[in-house]
């Protein structure tokens, strides 16, 4: 089942992996970065146009080097700023494309778990644990993405009140957000019951969305997955 998520940036695919020629790179960008950051209007500019720049890379399903580089002089440049956390997202996203896929996603949850150790007053600390638990979802570890999700539930939610995401956001070359982040987070859990084979709590998640979230795509969404629940008929193992 496909579901269409707001957060496009973090792309994880596990088929036709084509990297036995790849020149591959070392990531070396996270002792770069100071301990304390701060908005930078220049830095933020800056991020958003590399980030309009991805969006052809990861249309070529593979980590690009040249591209990294520039990644990792921004970075360079701006190293006390929140656009360089960005930076970094940015570069996790290119670890999880499809083509290089085995090369780079370790790397690529490293740097989640380095934004998620290090920078806990940022918008990125939320997404980072919202897009850990989506990775660990896809890669068949439902169990793991469950109980991120469950333990973090208040933190990652409290990104719709937070100042920072949209700019955030803007800097990762989303600037059409029209949903609430909590509605996708919803999603994904009741998708989690749906692939625990637990019907009834899917159900639950689903109609809560439709409830709470009325006329939005998110609503639409769990709407499909309450009647395709319905048909499978799937027991609780829960």
């Amino acid at each position: 089942m496909k579901v269409k998520f707001i957060l496009v940036i973090i792309l994880v695919m596990f088929v036709g992996y084509n990297y036995a020629f790849a020149e591959t790179i070392e990531i070396n960008v996270l002792n770069i970065i100071k301990p304390n950051v701060e908005n930078n209007e220049l830095a933020s500019k800056a991020i958003a146009e590399l980030s309009d720049e991805y969006n052809d890379i990861r249309n070529n399903n593979q980590f690009n080097n040249v591209f990294y580089k520039k990644i990792e002089d921004f970075i360079k440049q701006y190293p006390d700023t929140t656009a360089s956390i960005s930076a970094l997202l940015l570069i996790t996203s290119m670890c999880f494309l499809e083509e290089t896929y085995e090369l780079y996603s370790v790397e690529g949850m490293k740097i989640l778990d380095y934004i998620i150790s290090h920078y806990p007053n940022t918008a990125h600390f939320k997404y980072s644990l919202y897009s850990k638990a989506l990775i660990k979802k896809e890669e068949g570890c439902p169990e793991d993405s469950l109980k991120l999700l469950r333990d973090n539930y208040e933190v990652i939610i409290s990104i719709d009140n937070d100042k920072n995401y949209i700019k955030m956001m803007k800097e990762l070359g989303n600037t059409n957000i029209t949903e609430k982040f909590s509605s996708e987070y919803y999603l994904i859990l009741g998708l989690i019951y749906f692939d625990l084979n637990n019907t009834t709590d899917c159900i639950d998640i689903m109609n809560k969305i439709i409830n709470d979230y009325p006329g939005t795509n998110a609503s639409k969404e769990a709407n499909r997955i309450i009647d395709t629940a319905k048909k499978l008929s799937i027991p609780s193992k829960l």
